[in-house]
């Protein structure tokens, strides 16, 4: 056996550190690419879930403004039709989805949901507490669905007939 001499004795230490910084190298692109792809699948998820929420906005708000033309102190600018109609409509939808997975409401809340549905059918009126839990369930079912547009635009076409609900019968005690 021969003995190295100093320079094939660096020599070979260089080679070794060029391959070890070489495989540290590609260990350390691997990571930082599997880093990137993670981050851009999650950039991608949160643009998912920003269109959804931009979709499910923009329904309720379709759904909504069709009803909204209230000019303060003109009861008779509200168009309680539309607003019963759009509300019908989206009920429906909400009690299906609610009967299919039964949560968060309860059976005795799917049967007011009914009642309610039934009452704007026919046109009636409702109290403002009638009007209050209808509201109270359609937010309780919208958060619990939130990617569901049908039930987050009954939650926002809820509030609303409640605001009407309360201006037609403040109104109405000022006569």
């Amino acid at each position: 056996m021969s003995s190295l001499s100093l320079v094939e004795y660096i020599s070979g230490l260089i080679v070794i550190a060029s391959a070890t910084f070489g495989i540290a190298r590609k260990v350390f692109m691997a990571d930082v690419k599997e880093k990137v792809a993670q981050a851009k699948a999650e950039m991608k998820e949160d643009a998912e879930y920003a269109n959804s929420s931009i979709r499910v906005l923009a329904h309720t708000i379709s759904s909504i403004l069709p009803a909204i033309q209230i000019r303060p102190g003109h009861k008779d600018d509200i168009d309680l039709g539309e607003i019963r109609r759009s509300l019908g409509g989206l009920i429906s939808q909400t009690i299906r989805v609610e009967e299919h997975l039964g949560n968060p409401l309860t059976p005795d809340e799917i049967n007011r949901l009914k009642l309610y549905e039934q009452r704007l059918q026919r046109g009636m009126d409702f109290s403002v507490d009638q009007a209050k839990d209808m509201k109270d369930l359609a937010e309780r079912s919208a958060n619990d669905h939130p990617d569901n547009t049908a039930i987050v635009a009954f939650a926002g076409m809820a509030a609303l007939f409640l605001g009407v609900v309360l201006l037609v019968l403040g109104t109405d005690k000022g006569k």
